[in-house]
Parts: structure tokens; sequence; C-alpha cells
């Protein structure tokens, strides 16, 4: 009774072949978009990082209240991003559902009426910032390797330079 219906020839046999490639064709665009979603993650989660050594570093200082006192504090070794996540790397944790939607409006740059892919992402909380770090397979770092980080000559932290500002000793 089937074979008549999928016989040589036969519009069933047709619509099945139809239906088969279809089939195929949603399987491989389903895959390429996770396997395209697949390296946008690995490439965000191998951003380029830079080593500084441990040992003893200036944190703080004295020319504003809030900062004072400087003090000499003792580091152990950490690694951090080359470059600060960009508002792209940030989406593909969203997307992925690991992370949640940051703050929009103001001078945030999420959802921004221009396009802002490539800007550092801000107006996000710890609790998001934690979120995106335990995505990526890294940790935010503490305070004082952040200060140590910004405030070292970048690319040779051997070089202890420690200037008030990451641009160099003075106001800009």
């Amino acid at each position: 009774e089937g074979e008549p219906l999928l016989g040589r020839g036969s519009g069933g046999r047709w619509l099945l072949r139809v239906a088969v490639v279809l089939a195929l064709l949603a399987v491989a665009v389903v895959g390429g978009w996770y396997g395209y979603r697949s390296v946008l993650a690995q490439r965000v989660r191998n951003a380029p990082m830079i080593r500084f050594d441990g040992g003893p570093a200036k944190i703080g200082n004295d020319q504003w209240p809030d900062e004072s006192p400087a003090h000499d504090v003792e580091l152990r070794p950490y690694l951090i991003d080359v470059n600060e996540v960009t508002v792209a790397e940030y989406r593909v944790c969203v997307e992925d559902g690991a992370c949640s939607a940051p703050q929009k409006g103001g001078d945030c740059n999420w959802e921004a009426e221009e396009r802002r892919d490539d800007h550092p992402l801000n107006c996000v909380t710890w609790d998001q910032a934690t979120s995106y770090c335990n995505w990526v397979k890294k940790r935010l770092p503490s305070e004082k390797e952040w200060e140590h980080a910004a405030r070292t000559s970048y690319g040779d932290p051997a070089a202890k330079k420690a200037d008030l500002f990451p641009w160099g000793g003075g106001t800009p």
C-alpha cells in the first residue's frame, strides 16, 4: 500500500526528498550557528593576558583623602587581561545565557544608539563582572592587583614604574 505512494515519479517521493533536504539544511544551519558561537566563545576565553610577577607594590596615594595613605603591599604573581572586555565580547556571554544584560541608557555602552561593540563595557555590577569571569574561566583582579597593573609600565612589569596614573605622573 505504501509502495505506490513513494513509487518512482510519485509526488510523495518528491515531497520526501524535499523534506530530507530541508532537514539536512536545518541541521547544517543550526550546527553552523552553534559552531560559530563556539568559536566566538573560545576567542573571548582566549583573550591575551599579561603576567605580573609578585613582589612589593605601592598602593594608594597621599594626594586624595579617600586613597590615602599610600602604602606598600606584597602581591602574589597574577595574570590580567591586556584589554578591557568589549561590548561584543560580553554580548557573547549574554547570548550564551551565562551573563545578564547590563544597565543601558545614559553613558552606558550596552545597546547605545550608535553601535559600540568595540568599546569597553561599562555599567555592569560586581555580580555581572564575576559571572563573566566565571564564564571565561578567569577571575576578577583584586583592587590591589588592578591598581598595580594600572600603574606599572605596560609590557614590562619588571620596570616597577609606579606612576599615580596609568598614562604617567601628572593629571591630564
